[in-house]
């Protein structure tokens, strides 16, 4: 399973990244809507969009009507501290914990155990 991990915070997205890892993912990060949306539209498989709401430029919702439309049956799930998503998707409230990611995943995606 990959992960597309999009977050405008370096440190943010390092750690966001760590934990989508250590639940046996393989992640592919972004620092920016723009560089998501490159990689959106790649030919890398990709099965789970995970974005940040708050950014400079392509914001999260832009972001997930643009992935929406080049995939449509991708797995988005958003998070922000201080920004409500504009389409059904799944939200995380920053900050979060790796318990919080694995509520998040669908079930056919969920791991059953963190890898340590």
């Amino acid at each position: 399973m990959v992960v597309l991990v999009v977050d405008d915070d370096p440190a943010v997205l390092r750690v966001t990244a760590e934990l989508f890892r250590h639940l046996g993912y393989r992640v592919l990060s972004a620092e920016s809507g723009y560089d998501a949306l490159a990689i959106l539209r790649s030919d890398d498989p990709i099965d789970i969009l995970f974005a940040d709401l708050c950014m400079p430029g392509i914001d999260g919702n832009r972001l997930v009507a643009a992935a929406r439309a080049l995939r449509p049956a991708l797995h988005v799930i958003v998070t922000s501290g201080s920004a409500l998503p504009r389409h059904h998707v799944q939200f995380i409230p920053k900050p979060y914990h790796i318990a919080d990611l694995v509520a998040a995943l669908p079930p056919e995606r969920a791991l059953t155990e963190p890898r340590g």
